[in-house]
């Protein structure tokens, strides 16, 4: 599979034509920052081309693999996703919105790859962690997980009295910092102050 996905138009009969891409780490590479680290996504894509317009039908599943919120390790995410781009002919290429483009009369190909990485983004559910196994046990690192549990179960109880005097901090000290800084604040903003 070639890096980007380009669906080429030019020289088309009017009618259906169909498309199977398969994406991989290969494609999400190309989206610098990417929170995805891969994946298995198989990709159908139809494209209806008429006389003066085109629709463009695109239907994603497999899994990518992803960071858990709660563990931090890579699990495969489950994606399912169907859309559709209405594509109309102008002077030059803009994205309306994420349904309708007009394509310029000088293009030959239309370019799917940002389209399709961010409708499996948004296939993404909010909270990314872990399934469970068959038996209803969290998949998570238990390594992690028992930290996890011992930091939700901190008490402050538990902190000896002279666990702040034990840091090198002089509060006071820097108290009077900030009042002596507060002297050369400029006139302005003793004026705004006062509005409150």
């Amino acid at each position: 599979m070639r890096n980007e996905i380009k669906i080429p138009f030019v020289g088309l009969k009017v009618g259906l034509h169909e498309y199977s891409l398969d994406i991989n780490r290969e494609f999400f590479e190309l989206f610098e920052g990417s929170q995805i680290e891969g994946g298995d996504v198989k990709a159908r894509i139809l494209l209806d081309k008429k006389t003066e317009m085109m629709v463009v039908s695109v239907f994603l599943e497999g899994s990518v693999d992803i960071e858990c919120d709660r563990c931090l390790d890579i699990y495969a995410q489950s994606i399912n996703y169907e859309g559709k781009i209405y594509i109309k002919f102008g002077a030059e290429t803009v994205e309306e919105n994420e349904e309708l483009w007009i394509l310029s009369t000088k293009e030959s190909h239309i370019d799917l790859s940002t389209y399709i990485y961010e409708s499996i983004c948004l296939s993404l559910p909010a909270q990314r962690i872990h399934p469970d196994d068959d038996e209803g046990e969290s998949m998570c690192n238990a390594e992690m997980m028992e930290k996890y549990r011992e930091l939700m179960s901190f008490d402050s109880d538990d902190i000896d009295e002279d666990f702040f005097n034990d840091l090198d901090i002089d509060l006071e000290e820097d108290d009077s910092e900030e009042e002596d800084d507060s002297t050369d604040i400029d006139p302005r903003w003793e004026a705004l102050k006062k509005l409150k």
